[in-house]
C-alpha cells in the first residue's frame, strides 16, 4: 500500500516554530506548563517516527532490519501515547488541586501501561505488526489496539472535560474539547481516504489551539517590558509555598513614587521607554532571581532561593542605580522609588497574605520623600491583621444591619432649642473592643463597605426621625453623612428616595452632609444628585469648610443650605487675629447670599462667645452635647441648654 505523508512533513515544520516559540514563555513549572512540554515532545517524535518508518517500509529491503524494526516499534509507542498525554494534559487542569489527583491520574494509566507491555511483547507475538525479509511490513491481528488506545484516551478527554469540567470557564472546556473532536474528524477522513496518514496532523492542529488559547506566552507575559505579569507572579508563590512549605524566602518590590509626571512632562511613549529601561536593568541585576512587572510602575523580584547575603547586595544595587538619571528615548529623568522586602513565612503562611503584606510594605516604603527600603514587619502585619478583623466586623455588622448610630444635637442660636442633630457612627461594642470612626470609616471607604453601610444608617436615621416627629418633639432636621464612594453609584439618588419614603419621613426634615473634597472629586455626580434629591425637599450641608480646595464662588453654585465651619477654623480664630478676620468676613459672606453657618468643635464658652457674635445661627460641639445614643438624643431634642437633661461626662467617650 501507498502512504501519502505530505501533512506529516507539514506537520512537523509547525511543530518545530510553535516548539522554539513555545519555550520563551514557559515561566512557571506547574505540571499543566510540563504536560504540555510533553504533548510536544510525543507529537514530533510520534510524526517524525511516522514519516521515518514509512520510508524505510518502502525501501525495507535496502535497510537493515533491526533499524526498520526499531523506528516502527517507536511510532506505535508514541503515537497512541499522544492520546495519552492529552488525556493527562487536559486531567492537569480539570482536576488541580483535586485531594485524590495522583491516585486518579494512576488509574487511568492503566490501559496506556498495559499498551506499553503489549508494544514490548510485539518482536515475540508480532501481535501489532511484523516485518520480514520477503514480504515487508505486515499488519498484526491486535493491530486495532492501537488505534483503540488512541481513540479511548481522545474520548475520555472529552468526556471529563464536558461532565467534569463545569467549574472551568465555558471557553477553557471548549479547547480541552478541541483534540478529541478534531481527531474524531481525522478519523472520518482518514476511513474514506486510507492513504492519507492524518493522525499526526490532527494532533498538531490539536496542540495549535490549546497553544493560542491557554499556553501562549502573551497570557503570562507583560507585553510591555517582556516581563512575567501579575498573573506569573502570583502562581509562582503559590509554586513556592506548595513545595517548599518550610523553606524561606524573600519577595523584593520595587515601587516606582510619582511615576505619572515622567508620562505629563516626557509624554507617554518616552514613559514607557523608562519602564522598559527598568525592566531590563532589573532583569540583568537579578541575575538568577525572576524579576515581573508587579503593576503599572511596580516590579517584583523573586530570588532564587539566595543566601541572604546575595539578596542584601541585590537591595543595595538597586537602590544606588535608582540614585543615578534613567535615559530613554528623549529624555533624562531621576527616578524616586520605594523598595518592599517581604519575607515568607515570618509576614504570611498563603499568598494572599503575603499579598498584603507586599502592599502594606510598598505604601510604607512610598510615604518617604527620599529612596527608602522598608521592610515588613511585625507591626505592620499586626495592623494588617487588625484591618481584616475590622472588615469582617463591618460585613458582620452590614449583614445583620446591626449598626449603631448615635446623634450629637445641634442648638440654633435664633430658638436656642436643640431641634437638630447629626447621625454618627459608632462600633462600641465588638469583639476587639471600640474602633473609632477615623479607623473604621477609611477602611469602609477603601473595601466599598461603606456605600452599604451608608443606606442603612440613612433607614435608621429616618426611623428615628420620625418616631420623634410622632411624639411632637420640634425636630427640625436630622443630618446623615455621605462618603465620597457613594457617588459611584449611578442609582443614588432612587435608593435615598426609596429608604426616605419606605420610612414615611418627610423629605424637608433630612439634611445630607458632604465635604468639599467629595464636592469636588466626583463634580458631575454630586451636582446630579443634589439636583435630584433638592427638588424633594432635602437639605445639604458643605462639611469640614475651610480645611478643603473649595471656595465660596464653587459653593454658591450648588443648592447648599448649610456651611459647616471646620473646628479648626473655630479654635485658631479665638486666638489669631487674621484667622478671625477671615471667618468674620466669610460668616458674613454666607449670611448675605441666606446660607446658615453652623460652627463644629465648639468646647469652651470663649469659642461660643466669639461664634455667637461673629453671627452664626449653629453651634456644634461637646460644650452642650457629645454624641449620644438614640434614647438621650431624643431626650435632649427639642429642649434649651437649660431644660436639656444632665448625662454624666464620663458617660461618652469623646470619639473623633
Amino acid at each position: 500500500m501507498v502512504w501519502n505523508i505530505t501533512a506529516e512533513c507539514f506537520s512537523v515544520v509547525i511543530l518545530c516554530i510553535l516548539w522554539v516559540y513555545s519555550r520563551q514563555g514557559n515561566f512557571l513549572p506547574t505540571l499543566k506548563n510540563k504536560l504540555f512540554q510533553v504533548c510536544f515532545l510525543v507529537t514530533f517524535i510520534a510524526i517524525s517516527s511516522n514519516i521515518a518508518s514509512t520510508l524505510m517500509l518502502y525501501h525495507y529491503q535496502d535497510v537493515p532490519m533491526f533499524l526498520s524494526w526499531l523506528v516502527t516499534t517507536v511510532y506505535f509507542v508514541t503515537t497512541p501515547l499522544m492520546g495519552v498525554v492529552y488525556f493527562w494534559y487536559a486531567f492537569s487542569i480539570v482536576f488541580e488541586g483535586h485531594p485524590r489527583f495522583w491516585r486518579l491520574l494512576l488509574l487511568s494509566s492503566v490501559p496506556a501501561a498495559a499498551y506499553l507491555a503489549l508494544i514490548l511483547l510485539n518482536p515475540l507475538t508480532h501481535w501489532i505488526f511484523d516485518i520480514s525479509p520477503t514480504d515487508g511490513y505486515v499488519r498484526g491481528k491486535a493491530l486495532a489496539v492501537t488505534y483503540v488506545i488512541f481513540y479511548l484516551y481522545c474520548f475520555s478527554c472529552l468526556v471529563i472535560s464536558l461532565l467534569w469540567g463545569k467549574h472551568l470557564e465555558r471557553s477553557i472546556r471548549n479547547i480541552l474539547a478541541s483534540f478529541p473532536i478534531v481527531a474524531g474528524v481525522a478519523i472520518v477522513v482518514q476511513q474514506l481516504f486510507p492513504e492519507y496518514i492524518l493522525s499526526g496532523s490532527a494532533a498538531t492542529c490539536a496542540l495549535l489551539i490549546i497553544y493560542l488559547y491557554l499556553q501562549n506566552k502573551q497570557i503570562s507575559l507583560d507585553h510591555l517590558t517582556g516581563l512575567p505579569n501579575r498573573q506569573s507572579f502570583l502562581k509562582m508563590l503559590e509554586l513556592r509555598m506548595e513545595r517548599h512549605q518550610s523553606e524561606p524566602f524573600t519577595v523584593l518590590v520595587l515601587s516606582l513614587k510619582n511615576f505619572k509626571t515622567v508620562n505629563d512632562n516626557f509624554g507617554q511613549h518616552n514613559g514607557n521607554l523608562v519602564l522598559r529601561a527598568v525592566a531590563e536593568y532589573l532583569r540583568t541585576a537579578a541575575r538568577r532571581s525572576l524579576v515581573y512587572r508587579y503593576s503599572g510602575d511596580e516590579f517584583a523580584i523573586l530570588p532564587g532561593r539566595p543566601a541572604e547575603r546575595d539578596t542584601d547586595d541585590l537591595i543595595g544595587a538597586v537602590s544606588h542605580r535608582m540614585t543615578l538619571p534613567w535615559e530613554a528615548g528623549t529624555c533624562s529623568t531621576l527616578l524616586s522609588c520605594g523598595l518592599a522586602v517581604v519575607q515568607y513565612p515570618s509576614s504570611a503562611v498563603n499568598v494572599e497574605g503575603l499579598v498584603d503584606g507586599i502592599e502594606s510594605t510598598v505604601a510604607e516604603a512610598k510615604k518617604n520623600a527620599h529612596q527608602s527600603c522598608c521592610y515588613c514587619t511585625q507591626e505592620m502585619l499586626d495592623q494588617l491583621r487588625r484591618r481584616s478583623r475590622i472588615i469582617d466586623i463591618l460585613k458582620q455588622r452590614l449583614a445583620a444591619d446591626s449598626f449603631e448610630v448615635y446623634y450629637q444635637p445641634i442648638l440654633s442660636l435664633d430658638s436656642m432649642k436643640f431641634n437638630k442633630a447629626e447621625a454618627l457612627l459608632r462600633l462600641n461594642d465588638t469583639p476587639i473592643g471600640p474602633i473609632y470612626p477615623s479607623e473604621f470609616i477609611p477602611i469602609a471607604e477603601d473595601t466599598g463597605l461603606i456605600t452599604g453601610i451608608t443606606y442603612q444608617v440613612l433607614a435608621k436615621v429616618c426611623a428615628f426621625l420620625r418616631r420623634q416627629l410622632d411624639e411632637g418633639k420640634e425636630v427640625d432636621t436630622i443630618s446623615v453623612n455621605f462618603s465620597s464612594k457613594q457617588f459611584l453609584q449611578e442609582d443614588i439618588a432612587q435608593r435615598v428616595f426609596d429608604i426616605i419614603e419606605a420610612s414615611g419621613a418627610p423629605f424637608s426634615h433630612l439634611k445630607i452632609e458632604i465635604t468639599e473634597s467629595t464636592l469636588m472629586e466626583n463634580f458631575e455626580a454630586v451636582s446630579s444628585f443634589l439636583g435630584e434629591i433638592h427638588s424633594r425637599g432635602v437639605r445639604f450641608a458643605l462639611d469640614d469648610f475651610g480645611v478643603g480646595y473649595s471656595n465660596i464662588s464653587t459653593v454658591l453654585g450648588f443648592p447648599i443650605s448649610t456651611v459647616k465651619l471646620d473646628k479648626s477654623l473655630v479654635w485658631s480664630s479665638v486666638n489669631n487675629r487674621k484667622s478671625e478676620a477671615v471667618v468674620r468676613h466669610m460668616i458674613a459672606a454666607f449670611k448675605e447670599v441666606g446660607i446658615d453657618i453652623l460652627a463644629e468643635g465648639v468646647e469652651n464658652e470663649q469659642q461660643r462667645d466669639f461664634i455667637m457674635e461673629c453671627g452664626c445661627d449653629m453651634i456644634q460641639g461637646f460644650l452642650y452635647a457629645k454624641p449620644m445614643p438614640p434614647g438621650d438624643a431624643a431626650a435632649f431634642l427639642g429642649n434649651s441648654p437649660e431644660d436639656a437633661p444632665h448625662i454624666e461626662e464620663n458617660l461618652y467617650e469623646k470619639i473623633f
